[in-house]
């Protein structure tokens, strides 16, 4: 008999359990397409509710999922935390409702559970978008069906899918990562190109307002906690601009860049809000310190560009 070579056969192959990971809170639109991504490739769904007022609950359990109650906190690193207590097999893989993976791209997360090297490993999201000027922005080009519909998306990384049982954890009530407990504790990782699809901008059963106060609350909290973190200063920056701030993003982003990150994407990020308020100055200062630190041999014929001394001023 002809074998397909298009259709896996796992069965030759010896490979881990996994279980996948959720959290989600009203989540009746988006659960069942999620849910459907990942049959056949998961052992387990562990879904953690957090006071959803709907039957997210019902139907995550119609679908398979086994179901468990978390009451919120303002802190997703301890409702994913707890999730990750109730998983029972080798590998734990994290999703979100408004994500999917690809069926094609089941066996090549499978087959990362037979391998002894790596213990987590980094998978990219793809976060589809309809502003073609946002950084980063990359065009679709067809290689997934997931893609239809939309115009391109941004890359971001980290990881998601790691072994169970060795003390892997997340920390930040906001923008949540295990990506911290794995670099401090010295864990084994690996990057791969393989995407997780995610809709953010999609169907939303929140209003654009109590979305902006949510995550604006979020970002506030994790400064509090974090004062000193150049990352929880940008994320607030961020978050800032999103919700129409862009005089109080400024200051956040100042911040994080007074605490030593000044990566040249973030630069240009800041020079678009100088902009916007239409201080020239400061975006010309910024937009080519942006350059200067893309092309370091470029950075001699403007001396000043080196620090950030003009920047301190509100």
């Amino acid at each position: 008999m002809k074998i397909n070579p298009k259709i896996p056969t796992w069965h030759a192959h010896k490979t881990g359990t996994i279980s996948a990971c959720l959290i989600a809170k009203n989540e009746t639109k988006l659960l069942p397409r999620c849910i459907k991504s990942l049959s056949g490739l998961v052992d387990e769904i562990i879904l953690v509710d957090t006071g959803s007022t709907d039957n997210t609950p019902q139907l995550a359990r119609q679908l398979g999922c086994k179901v468990y109650h978390h009451d919120w906190e303002d802190d997703f690193a301890k409702a994913r935390n707890y999730g990750l207590t109730k998983a029972t097999m080798d590998w734990i893989l994290i999703v979100d409702p408004d994500e999917i993976i690809a069926q094609q791209d089941h066996f090549k997360i499978k087959r990362l559970t037979s391998q002894f090297e790596f213990k987590s490993f980094q998978i990219v999201t793809r976060n589809y978008g309809r502003s073609q000027t946002e950084q980063g922005f990359t065009p679709c080009q067809g290689v997934y069906k997931e893609e239809q519909g939309w115009p391109g998306y941004v890359l971001s990384n980290k990881t998601r899918f790691f072994l169970n049982n060795i003390g892997i954890k997340f920390y930040g009530c906001y923008h949540e990562m295990v990506d911290w407990y794995i670099v401090t504790n010295k864990i084994k990782a690996a990057s791969t190109q393989i995407p997780i699809h995610h809709y953010s901008h999609e169907i939303s059963q929140k209003s654009v307002e109590e979305k902006r106060n949510f995550y604006l609350r979020l970002a506030y909290k994790k400064v509090r906690e974090n004062p000193q973190d150049d990352q929880a200063w940008w994320e607030l920056g961020v978050t800032e601009t999103i919700a129409g701030f862009p005089y109080k993003a400024i200051q956040s982003m100042k911040m994080s860049l007074r605490k030593g990150y000044t990566q040249y994407k973030r630069l240009f990020t800041l020079s678009k809000l100088y902009k916007q308020t239409n201080d020239h100055e400061k975006y010309n200062f910024c937009f080519e310190k942006g350059i200067c630190k893309l092309y370091p041999a470029l950075t001699h014929l403007e001396p000043n560009k080196k620090d950030f001394s003009s920047l301190n001023t509100p």
